[in-house]
């Protein structure tokens, strides 16, 4: 990373100016995985098939006793390397002024961000039956093995790998060109507006390596908005806001392929438009001291063009493929309340929660989404959580040099990806994380400090059906667990 900044004040007039350069580079040689599968039919101890909802209770340790060994199918491995580099210029300008007796701005800028980006992945592959390699659960042999290893070429000499076709080679380039313009007004000690415009063009291109498929587009977006604050009180303000947004697809989805994978087929889409939003919100907050705050809110959002990905079965010589791709949804509604707590427990006075904070917060969301040609029916908006609640206590003691959190977070089921059935939406079910850190200061320069994740041992779960959907049902799909992850260390300053 190369930057160079610099701000120069004349009399009411300060321009900021900025240049940044900044490459990062990826490298995965020899990533190897051995396969082994078996076919799974869930019976219980009398031989009776699970229920849909005694499946969703199984977890990774959960044994069948009537199962065969897990049997070797397939080895292969990868080599990957993924390049980016951004190129950054921003020039500011901010002007204060006068305006009914209070001082007031006016600030303009202009930004140009060129982004490149190139990645290239092989993958060799070797499918066997002959072997008859089994293992028995959880004891799977090619632990820390490679590939090219002798204890793997005694098994799979190298003449007997085949090249398979990646879809992650690929060049891309996308500039943007942004620029805006906004006021600061103060119209009475009590009433504060911000109003701002902001225009974007942004042309990309990519092109794909092994397809030999080129797409070049390039788009406009004009987006107003309109701030407005009125103090009530010393501490408590109400806060109106009308935005507009734009989010872009991924590199990923942009690219013009069609690849197959086993029997999966990933599409990309170089027409993806970008999801665009226009949203309002309206949000009290209180004020108790300089770490209180209370606050509530309500808002809503219109999208336009959500980008969301759709999965379908097709046949093609007789033998049935799953197709998934990116495409824009029609139009999608957000809407819901914010409430959020932040207060020093020092005002209990009680010695012991002298140094002791609390915070908590809430949003509850309704979300929905016409799928347009998809699907007949509204559904909901794939990466908006119904209830997501977040909360913790902060113990900071400055002069001892000590503090420590511990925080919770909830996420309630959220949808992944939409499908031609809605039975067959995928979901991610909920979440429960809680998590401590804390650091200790040893020296003027050295600090001890300490991380703890996923205490509770959340794993992610992935389900069939929407899970608020009685008349549905929901089926496992995948699941994966972590476990909790620890980090112990110094950090000395120089």
């Amino acid at each position: 990373l190369l930057e160079l900044a610099g701000q120069q004040r004349i009399s009411r007039l300060t321009v900021a100016y900025a240049l940044s350069l900044a490459r990062a580079s990826e490298e995965l040689p020899d990533r190897t995985y051995f396969l082994f599968i078996r076919a799974n039919p869930y019976l219980d101890a009398q031989g009776n098939p699970l229920s849909p909802s005694a499946i969703l209770d199984l977890d990774l340790e959960t044994s069948f006793s009537t199962l065969d060994p897990f049997a070797l199918y397939r080895n292969r491995y990868d080599n990957k390397k993924f390049t980016e580099r951004d190129r950054t210029g921003q020039l500011d300008a901010e002007y204060t002024f006068d305006f009914r007796g209070r001082q007031s701005s006016a600030k303009t800028g202009f930004k140009v961000l060129q982004k490149k980006k190139e990645a290239s992945e092989r993958r060799w592959e070797y499918r066997q039956t002959a072997l008859g390699l089994t293992t028995d659960e959880n004891d799977y042999p090619f632990v820390d093995v490679k590939y090219d290893d002798p204890e793997a070429l005694d098994l799979f000499p190298l003449n007997r790998y085949k090249e398979q076709q990646q879809f992650l080679n690929y060049d891309a380039e996308e500039t943007v060109y942004a620029a805006y313009a906004m006021a600061t007004l103060h119209w009475t000690p009590r009433l504060t507006s911000l109003f701002g415009i902001r225009t974007e063009t942004t042309q990309h291109a990519y092109s794909h390596l092994t397809q030999f498929k080129e797409s070049d587009e390039a788009y406009h977006n004009l987006l107003p908005s309109l701030h407005l604050t009125y103090r009530f009180a010393h501490r408590t303000n109400l806060r109106l806001a009308l935005t507009s947004g734009l989010a872009r697809p991924e590199y990923t989805r942009l690219l013009p392929l069609t690849a197959l994978l086993d029997d999966e087929i990933y599409q990309g889409n170089p027409d993806l438009l970008p999801a665009r939003s226009f949203g309002v919100d309206l949000m009290l907050e209180s004020f108790s001291g300089p770490l209180g705050l209370l606050s509530a809110g309500l808002f809503a959002k219109r999208i336009l063009d959500p980008v969301v990905a759709r999965s379908y079965r097709q046949e093609s010589l007789g033998q049935i493929f799953r197709v998934t791709e990116p495409i824009n949804g029609q139009v999608g509604h957000i809407w819901g309340i914010e409430l959020s707590l932040v207060q020093q427990l020092a005002t209990l006075d009680l010695p012991l929660l002298r140094h002791v904070s609390l915070y908590a917060n809430y949003t509850y969301s309704a979300a929905e989404m016409d799928y347009g040609t998809e699907r007949t029916d509204d559904g909901p908006l794939p990466g908006s959580a119904r209830h997501v609640a977040n909360g913790g206590f902060f113990f900071d003691d400055h002069l001892a040099g000590r503090s420590f959190t511990l925080s919770c977070n909830y996420r309630s089921p959220m949808l992944k990806q939409i499908e031609r059935d809605p039975r067959d939406d995928i979901w991610f079910d909920r979440q429960i994380h809680l998590d401590l850190s804390g650091r200790q200061r040893l020296t003027s320069r050295l600090d001890l400090f300490l991380k703890l994740n996923n205490l509770t041992d959340q794993g992610e779960r992935e389900i069939l059906g929407d899970p608020y959907d009685a008349s549905i049902g929901t089926r496992w799909r995948e699941r994966e667990s972590y476990g909790p992850t620890g980090l112990l260390g110094l950090r000395y300053t120089l």
